[in-house]
């Protein structure tokens, strides 16, 4: 029972970190919040964090039910979630970006228009 409960809580941990990919977030953090000075860019990251955590522990807690209640299977949802990652991850094999990256209206906002700590 221990050891099923340590090998569970370490793949959702590994998975989390492959998810997340913190590694690669890193530069992109660095360029967002290029002009702030340290304090600013310390409480960007502690307000991403502890957004991230209260969504996390939201669908953790509530996501199920949520499902649940739309009437979607965990099945239906891995499936749609799998076609929506390949009609993503499908034009950008021949080097495009997909439509859904780039929008096709020229009123793209400019980077400081929100705060760098809320993202998709």
């Amino acid at each position: 029972m221990g050891n099923d409960l340590f090998q569970f809580a370490l793949t959702a941990f590994v998975m989390l970190i492959v998810v997340v990919n913190p590694i690669i977030i890193s530069p992109i953090f660095a360029g967002v919040t290029k002009g702030a000075d340290a304090p600013t860019r310390s409480g960007i990251l502690r307000r991403a964090i502890f957004i991230a955590f209260c969504i996390a522990l939201f669908f953790l807690l509530v996501g199920r039910l949520f499902l649940s209640y739309l009437g979607v299977s965990i099945y239906s949802f891995a499936i749609s979630g799998g076609i929506l990652l390949f009609v993503m991850a499908f034009p950008m094999l021949f080097g495009d970006k997909s439509s859904v990256q780039t929008p096709e209206d020229k009123q793209v906002k400019s980077p400081d228009s929100g705060d760098p700590a809320i993202f998709p």
